[in-house]
């Protein structure tokens, strides 16, 4: 019994032998077939005439678990995988094994097959998603500091432009009602009300400035700035103030630009409403670390306001606007001849 071995033609193999469809007929002498890794398509055929009663076994080891028997003279394999086989065939004739014959099948492993291939894919994956991230930080980083940049020049320029611009009118001003203001009382007036508003930018700049400066980015130098602030404004009008500061260091949350500016804003103007219209003898700043955030609380024993359901006055439409911006929770609680207390939630990114 002699085995043929044909193998199918695949258009992107342009191997004569196989494009002419010629057979290859195994001989005692060929010990190996081998194939490379789209040769994976084959057909056996056993050329012997065949008598009634005739079958055979066969068995491609590495790929059959087990013998196949047929009485057809036409056996196939397709896809095989990159590896080496052994194809074992036997005819039967009665019962008994009557021919046989073996050939060795090596057929090249294909690129992903290999053992090394989804390790070094993995490897060369995990180096673009490295780089890649590295890149971003490059650029995120370089983003920063082209903010930090344009922030100190803005911080310099409203200090030293601007600033310097608004106390020279309001020494302008004061020099004049020196001179002329005790004869005129209206132009006195007038005078004094623009070293008022000179003198009140001055202190809305530096504030400006102070929020914006990438040195005072840290929630601790925040609540350092609304503290003497406080202290400050309250020992000019001999209110009392119990400031009572529960949060570490450690549990500091880091704040925007812009939500710090927002929040300083809030608490200042509430501690400037404070000082001029509570008539308070007492007022206390409490801050705290909630499950929600980061809870600042202000409250005083003044005289306190109703509130018009249907009127927000503009500073309590500022406070809600740039509570709103800071993505911040902002309440107000407050009865007339009970006192007001202001809350402020910052949430922590």
């Amino acid at each position: 019994m002699k085995l043929i071995l044909f193998h199918l033609i695949l258009t992107v193999n342009p191997l004569v032998k196989i494009i002419t469809n010629e057979r290859v007929i195994l001989k005692p002498s060929d010990t190996i077939l081998q194939f490379n890794a789209l040769e994976n398509d084959i057909r056996f055929f056993v050329n012997n005439s065949k008598t009634i009663g005739d079958s055979i076994s066969y068995q491609l080891i590495g790929f059959d678990q087990k013998p196949n028997f047929s009485s057809y003279p036409e056996i196939r394999y397709t896809d095989l995988k990159g590896g080496n086989y052994t194809f074992i065939i036997k005819k039967y004739s009665g019962g008994k094994v009557i021919e046989s014959s073996s050939a060795k099948i090596e057929v090249e492993r294909e690129l992903a097959e290999e053992w090394w291939f989804w390790p070094s894919l993995a490897l060369y994956a995990m180096l673009l998603i490295g780089a890649g991230f590295y890149f971003y930080l490059i650029n995120s980083f370089r983003q920063k500091m082209k903010v930090q940049v344009l922030r100190n020049r803005i911080a310099s320029d409203l200090h030293d432009e601007v600033g310097a611009t608004l106390s020279s009118i309001a020494m302008s001003s004061n020099l004049v009602n020196r001179k002329i203001g005790a004869a005129n009382p209206e132009i006195q007036s007038m005078l004094a009300q623009i070293k008022t508003d000179s003198e009140e930018t001055i202190y809305t700049i530096r504030d400006t400035v102070w929020t914006i400066n990438p040195d005072n980015d840290s929630f601790e130098k925040l609540i350092e700035k609304l503290r003497a602030f406080a202290f400050q404004i309250f020992n000019a009008k001999g209110i009392e103030l119990i400031f009572l500061n529960e949060l570490s260091d450690k549990k500091a949350p880091k704040l925007l630009m812009e939500q710090r500016r927002n929040a300083y804003m809030i608490i200042r103007e509430a501690l400037n409403n404070i000082a001029r219209h509570s008539e308070a003898t007492v007022a206390e700043m409490h801050i705290k670390k909630i499950k929600e955030g980061i809870s600042i609380s202000l409250k005083d024993n003044g005289i306190g306001f109703e509130k018009d359901p249907n009127n927000h006055g503009n500073g309590l439409k500022n406070f809600e606007k740039r509570a709103k911006e800071g993505f911040m929770d902002f309440e107000i609680k407050t009865e007339k001849g009970k006192g007001t207390q202001i809350s402020l939630l910052i949430p922590e990114l």
